[in-house]
C-alpha cells in the first residue's frame, strides 16, 4: 500500500489492521480517534497485528481506547511481528490502555507528552536499533509502575 492518510478519521469499535498489511510509504492517523462504546473484549478493539510500516508513521494526537501494536498469530501459530522501519511518532497521543507485543523499532520513537494510560504492555518489544523518546513519569500511576514488562524489576 502506497501513502495512507487517516488524519482526523473517526474509527468506532472494532478497528483491525492485522494479517501482512504492509505500509511502503508514510501513512498518518495524525489526531485520529479510536473510539469503543460496546461492553469490553477479551482482546484490544484496536489491533495492528503483523502490520509493517515501512515509512513514517505518525500516530501524533490519536485517541485511542484500547490498543494492541502487536505480533500476529495464524491458524498454524506462525508469528509475525508488526515492524516500524522508520520514524514513529506518537506524541501527544492518549491511549486507555497500551500493548506493544514483540513490536520491532528500527528508528525513531517518539512518546513526548503522551498519555500512556492506564496499563502499557511492552513484553518482547525490540528497540535494538531504535532511539526512543519519553520520560520515566509516563510510565508511573500514583508513583508505582503501570506498565508490564516480564523480568523487568523496579528498584
Amino acid at each position: 500500500m502506497k501513502g495512507a492518510h487517516f488524519s482526523k478519521s473517526i474509527f468506532e469499535n472494532k478497528v483491525w489492521f492485522v494479517g501482512g498489511a504492509q505500509f511502503d510509504d508514510n501513512v498518518t492517523f495524525r489526531d485520529a480517534k479510536f473510539l469503543f462504546h460496546k461492553n469490553q473484549l477479551p482482546y484490544a478493539p484496536v489491533l495492528f497485528g503483523g502490520v509493517v510500516f515501512s515509512g513514517d508513521a505518525i500516530f501524533a494526537g490519536a485517541e485511542f481506547h484500547d490498543v494492541a501494536f502487536a505480533d500476529m498469530w495464524t491458524a498454524t501459530n506462525i508469528g509475525r511481528d508488526t515492524v516500524f522501519r522508520h520514524r514513529v511518532d506518537f506524541r501527544r497521543a492518549h491511549f486507555k490502555t497500551l500493548g506493544l507485543q514483540r513490536v520491532i523499532f528500527q528508528s525513531e520513537v517518539d512518546f513526548s507528552r503522551a498519555n500512556l494510560g492506564e496499563k502499557v504492555d511492552l513484553t518482547d518489544v525490540d528497540i535494538e536499533k531504535a532511539s526512543l523518546r519519553m520520560q520515566w513519569r509516563q510510565f508511573l500511576r500514583d508513583g508505582k509502575p503501570k506498565f508490564e514488562w516480564p523480568d523487568f524489576s523496579v528498584l
